[in-house]
C-alpha cells in the first residue's frame, strides 16, 4: 500500500526537470522545507549525480533548493542502512510491519531521530510509502 501524493503543475515540473537533466526516471519525490528528495532505482544514483556532482549542482541552481538523491532498494534493511549512513547499526530486525534498529550509543540514536524528530519522521514516511513498515529505534 503506497501513500498518495497530490501532484500539481509545480511538482510535475520539478520531476520533469530532474528527468531531463539526469536522464534518470525518478521513482518518487518528496519535498521538505530544507531540501528536495528524489528516489531513483538501485544503481542509478551515480548516473543521476553526474560527473563531479554536475547534475546535482545544476538542479540545485535551477530549483533554488538543496537536492538529495537516494537509491530505492528492494530490501528495506539495506534502504534504511543507506539512509542513516555513516552510522552503522548493531542489528536490524524485521517483524510484520516493524523494522527494529539497534544502535551503539545515545548520540547515534539522537542523530537518527533528528531535531524535533524530523529525520525519523522522514524515514518513517519513506518506509510507509514503499514498504508499509515503521521504524523503531531500540
Amino acid at each position: 500500500m503506497k501513500l498518495q501524493q497530490k501532484l500539481d503543475m509545480r511538482i510535475m515540473g520539478i520531476i520533469s526537470t530532474f528527468d531531463k537533466i539526469t536522464r534518470i526516471h525518478a521513482v518518487d519525490f518528496l519535498e521538505s522545507k530544507s531540501h528536495l528528495t528524489f528516489l531513483v532505482n538501485e544503481n542509478s544514483a551515480k548516473k543521476a549525480v553526474g560527473k563531479n556532482g554536475a547534475n546535482i549542482k545544476r538542479l540545485s541552481y535551477l530549483l533554488k533548493q538543496k537536492v538529495v538523491i537516494l537509491e530505492l532498494s528492494k530490501n528495506p534493511k539495506k534502504f534504511v542502512t543507506s539512509l542513516i549512513y555513516p552510522l552503522v547499526p548493531e542489528s536490524i530486525e524485521q517483524t510484520e510491519n516493524v523494522l527494529k534498529i539497534k544502535l551503539n550509543s545515545k548520540e547515534e540514536k539522537a542523530r537518527v531521530i533528528g531535531r524535533g524528530a524530523s529525520k525519523i519522521s522522514f524515514i518513517n514516511n519513506l518506509l510507509k510509502r514503499h514498504y508499509n513498515l515503521i521504524l523503531k529505534i531500540i
